[in-house]
């Protein structure tokens, strides 16, 4: 792959050809809780930098076997960084990030009230706080990792119909909550 018709390839170029692709496969498979720790940009950029210093290794012919090898070399960068925070014995999947986005906020209240959309992140965190272990996972692998109820129940080891109503239990007590401390319930409204 090194030359073309055309003359000599440019390395750079045909690996940079190839971020969009990497990109949207490391944002598939980091999960949301692990993506406020790791930005998916950062690990592609780690890997084609990897690719860069390790392409004299590469033995094949075709785009299509350099697409296989840059994908491993993303698979290997991605693990490392799931077994990096791991490691750090924090429970990322307990760890309540804020809201990019009004999703979980009032759509009611102006854009620029960053102190009300501060509260309602308090109040929500408390109010996921106080939920029962069981309670908190399905909500976590269903708006931060944006898992199927099926997806969810492999996951969890449970039976689809035990998920859903955890599910239901858990939006029921958020919702009371957050109407209890005077905060529109967002996607938690009946």
């Amino acid at each position: 792959m090194s030359e073309s018709r055309n003359g000599p390839i440019d390395l750079r170029k045909l690996l940079e050809r190839h971020r969009p692709r990497l990109l949207r496969w490391a944002e598939a498979r980091l999960g949301r809780a692990l993506r406020t720790k790791v930005d998916p940009a950062d690990l592609v950029q780690e890997a084609l930098l990897k690719a860069l210093r390790d392409l004299p290794y590469f033995h094949g012919v075709t785009e299509a076997a350099l697409r296989v090898w840059l994908g491993r070399i993303l698979a290997t960068t991605l693990a490392t960084a799931v077994r990096r925070y791991r490691a750090q014995r924090r429970a990322v999947g307990r760890e309540c990030p804020l809201p990019d986005e009004p999703t979980l906020i009032d759509k009611g209240r102006p854009a620029g009230d960053e102190a009300a959309r501060r509260e309602l992140a308090v109040c929500l965190a408390a109010a996921l706080a106080a939920l029962p272990a069981s309670y908190r996972a399905v909500l976590r692998l269903r708006y931060d990792e944006g898992l199927t109820f099926p997806e969810i129940a492999r996951r969890l080891r449970r039976t689809l119909d035990s998920v859903k109503k955890a599910w239901t239990r858990a939006v029921a007590r958020l919702r009371e909550k957050l109407d209890r401390a005077g905060h529109d319930p967002g996607p938690f409204r009946s």
